[in-house]
């Protein structure tokens, strides 16, 4: 929930972002104006076209609500998984009062794939895993398809 409607139910001070003194705190704010958030989104921008060679559509609609104007059906599943985790980031930093960073979103991706991994390796999936992640993988992995097992 944003400061502004935090402050109309009068459990904070102030409607303002926690990061822009005298803006008011709104969805858009937070995930996408507030120049924290946009720095943080531009740096994982770069993260993942460095990773993927993948261009991460920088709008509103896109980062936000994951909606592509554009209807781009070439964007990869592992995309849409990547903006929540970064969107949820983003969340917890306005809540814990930390400045949001493109380090902090890169480790959060990364917890979750660590969980992932845990959870495949539980259910010998670990080749779907690694298929999913590709090159978000942290830490890279082959796999031997003909021997069926995960070299690290």
């Amino acid at each position: 929930m944003t400061n502004k409607k935090l402050f109309v139910m009068k459990l904070v001070k102030s409607p303002d972002c926690r990061f822009c003194p005298g803006v008011p705190e709104s969805i858009v704010h937070m995930l996408w104006e507030c120049p924290k958030a946009r720095k943080m989104w531009e740096e994982v921008k770069t993260w993942i076209k460095d990773k993927t060679d993948y261009e991460l559509h920088m709008s509103p609609s896109y980062i936000i609500l994951n909606i592509d104007i554009q209807r781009d059906e070439s964007t990869p599943e592992i995309i849409w998984l990547i903006l929540i985790i970064v969107r949820q980031y983003l969340y917890s930093s306005k809540c814990l009062e930390k400045i949001p960073s493109a380090q902090g979103a890169i480790k959060a991706i990364q917890q979750v794939e660590q969980i992932e991994l845990s959870i495949a390796t539980q259910h010998r999936k670990v080749e779907e895993h690694c298929m999913k992640w590709g090159n978000f993988l942290s830490n890279p992995a082959t796999f031997d398809l003909g021997m069926g097992a995960l070299v690290l």
